[in-house]
C-alpha cells in the first residue's frame, strides 16, 4: 500500500525492508545482509529468514549474513567469521565461533547494579556463568556453573546467610528458581563466593535474565533485578544428534553448590 509513496517518507524500517527487496528480486550471486532483522515486525523477520533460507539452500547462491544475534546466525548459517574492531578475528564452524563471541562478550560485561535494593552489610560483587569449563560458554545439555562473590561489610552469621536467584526468559517469565536453602548441606563458617553447579542444563537457545537476592535473619542485606544476562546456545540434550529447538516448556532442574 505504500507502493506510490516517495522514498523520502519511507521510515529506516521501512528503508530496510525495500532495500531487502530489490535485493532478493535481482537475484545476486552473493547477498549480503546486514542486521536486516534489526528492524521491522515478526511477519517481514519471518518472510526474510525464509527468503534468506530459500535463497542459500534452495537456489545455490551465497548468503553473506551479518547479525549480533547468535539464534539467528546459528539458524541460517554453515560457517561463521567472527571480527573485531574490523579485522577477521576468527573463522570455523557457527557453533564455535559462537561460542568465542560470547565467551569474549561475557568477560567483558559487569553485572548491573543499577537495580539494586538491600540493606548492604553483604553484597554481590560479581558473578561468573560458563559451561562446562571456563573457556565455554552455557550451552543445552552441558553443565552450567553458575558462581557468585560475595563480600560483607559487617560481621554476619554465615550460616543463616541464604542466596536465592531466579532465571527469566525474554519475556520477563520466570523459567526457574534456585536456593541454597533448598539443599540440606553444612555451611563453611565463612566464604567469600558460593557455585551453582546445574548438570545436563535444560534450557532451551535464547537469552535468559537473572535476578539474585541475598537474605539472612535481618532481611534482604542484597536484591538485584535483572543483574545479569547470558545466552544459552544450540546442544544435543539427549545425545541423539538432534537439537531441541522450540521445544520449550516448564522444566525441573536438579543442581548442587559449592562453597569456597
Amino acid at each position: 500500500k505504500y507502493i506510490d509513496t516517495p522514498i523520502k517518507r519511507f521510515s529506516s524500517g521501512m528503508k530496510v525492508r525495500l532495500g531487502f527487496a530489490v535485493a532478493a528480486f535481482l537475484e545476486p550471486e552473493i547477498l549480503i545482509v546486514d542486521e536486516v532483522l534489526a528492524v521491522g515486525d515478526a511477519e517481514f523477520q519471518k518472510k526474510a529468514i525464509g527468503k534468506m533460507q530459500d535463497v542459500s539452500k534452495g537456489d545455490g547462491r551465497t548468503v553473506l549474513f551479518v547479525s549480533h544475534n547468535m539464534g539467528s546466525v546459528q539458524n541460517l548459517c554453515n560457517r561463521a567469521m567472527l571480527l573485531t574492531n574490523g579485522k577477521v578475528e576468527y573463522v570455523n564452524k557457527v557453533e564455535s565461533v559462537i561460542q568465542t563471541y560470547l565467551s569474549i562478550k561475557d568477560n567483558e560485561k559487569q553485572i548491573d547494579t543499577s537495580n539494586r535494593k538491600g540493606l548492604g552489610f553483604a553484597k554481590i560483587e560479581n558473578i561468573e556463568i560458563y559451561g562446562s569449563n571456563k573457556n565455554s560458554t552455557a550451552q543445552t545439555g552441558q553443565d552450567l556453573n553458575i558462581v557468585f562473590k560475595i563480600s560483607h561489610k559487617a560481621k554476619i552469621n554465615f550460616s543463616k546467610l541464604r542466596i536465592d536467584f531466579r532465571i527469566d526468559d525474554g519475556m520477563g517469565q520466570r523459567i526457574a528458581w534456585f536456593s541454597n536453602s533448598l539443599i540440606n548441606q553444612e555451611k563453611p563458617a565463612s566464604y567469600n563466593q558460593i557455585k551453582f553447579v546445574i548438570p545436563k542444563l535444560p534450557l532451551n537457545v535464547g537469552t535468559y535474565y537473572m535476578t539474585v537476592q541475598l537474605l539472612s535473619e535481618h532481611g534482604v542485606l542484597d536484591w538485584i533485578q535483572n543483574v545479569k544476562s547470558f545466552y544459552v546456545t544450540e546442544g544435543d540434550f539427549f545425545n541423539t544428534g538432534k537439537s531441541i529447538l522450540n521445544q520449550q516448556s516448564k522444566i525441573s532442574i536438579d543442581f548442587t553448590i559449592k562453597y569456597s
